[in-house]
């Protein structure tokens, strides 16, 4: 049974869940922020960064991914990262800070690979990612 004291302490501003259909300028900055770098999202994104490159190893067509996990496991917060990671325009002049911000608490030292990997993304191309909502209203 649910008690509503447990809730008493929570601030106002408190989110459930990151809202990526929010036109909020810094969205992304607070996910990166906030974001806790794990080793599974690290294979994630560098998997995406692999396949954005076309150096994938895998039989696999395409660049389609099925993110799937329980509610409130981190999908949305990851893609919210991912969208910042990847917005050529939005990083322009701040990669460092942004990279740093994220991997400040970072499970091992595999993400200063990781890091060199991901700015091959945008040493090679101009990204403007696109973000879609296929939540049904």
């Amino acid at each position: 049974m649910v008690d509503a004291s447990w809730f008493e302490d929570l601030p106002e501003d408190f989110e459930e869940s990151v809202r990526i259909d929010r036109d909020e300028r810094d969205h992304r900055e607070r996910a990166i922020n906030s974001y806790h770098v794990t080793a599974d999202s690290q294979r994630f994104i560098r998997d995406f960064v692999d396949r954005t490159l076309g150096q994938a190893d895998d039989m696999r067509t395409g660049s389609n991914y099925w993110l799937y996990g329980y509610y409130g496991s981190g999908k949305s917060h990851l893609l919210t990262v991912l969208d910042g990671l990847l917005d050529s325009d939005w990083l322009d002049g701040r990669y460092d800070d942004v990279w740093d911000d994220l991997t400040q608490v970072a499970e091992d030292d595999d993400v200063d690979q990781l890091r060199n990997h991901w700015r091959t993304i945008h040493d090679e191309y101009y990204v403007i990612p696109v973000s879609i909502n296929a939540l049904a209203k």
